[in-house]
């Protein structure tokens, strides 16, 4: 007997496990291009051509995507009040603020001048090494991500201990 695909879906431990692996996986398929470029650039006495070239700016912004899909997959899971929620909402904002936009921004404007400013080298610098600690607290965030969360009703919000009851603040505000 044949069941329908969506019996079959895999638990929230097991996605989780396949995201770990494909992002190894499209790091190492991002990466290899540019190191090829770098390694190219060096072997013929031109290293600092690669700097001041719209490369390593092509090189973050894919990575910067790359890391606000992986926040956006984490978003798709079922995780309705976890915490992780509101960070990779978060980390995707911050992402795309500080390290996709502009990295897109010099990749465009470096790639339409002749001659790049020195300003804009540094600048790319900056924003490659923000963008690989970026890729990397994703891959931290991802792999200690609790999904045994459960999120407090609204019952158990209201079961607690009552510090302040009603009696001792009207007593309080008499005095």
């Amino acid at each position: 007997m044949v069941t329908p695909m969506s019996n079959h879906q895999p638990n929230i431990e097991t996605q989780l496990r396949r995201i770990r692996n494909g992002s190894y996986s499209d790091v190492m398929f991002i990466v290899s291009p540019f190191v090829g470029l770098l390694i190219h650039s060096i072997w013929i006495g031109e290293t600092l051509s690669f700097f001041t070239s719209p490369f390593l700016s092509i090189f973050n912004t894919a990575l910067a995507g790359l890391a606000i899909s992986k926040y956006v997959q984490c978003l798709a899971f079922d995780l309705v009040g976890h915490p992780a929620r509101s960070r990779a909402a978060n980390m995707v904002g911050f992402t795309t603020l500080f390290s996709f936009i502009p990295s897109l921004i010099l990749a465009v404007n470096i790639h339409s001048t002749e001659k790049p400013a020195e300003l804009a080298t540094y600048i790319q610098f900056s924003i490659f090494v923000l963008t690989i600690s970026i890729y990397f607290s994703y891959l931290k965030f991802i792999t200690n991500l609790d999904v045994s969360y459960t999120a407090p009703t609204n019952h158990e919000v209201n079961k607690g201990d009552n510090d302040f009851p009603e009696q001792k603040l009207q007593a309080e505000s008499n005095e």
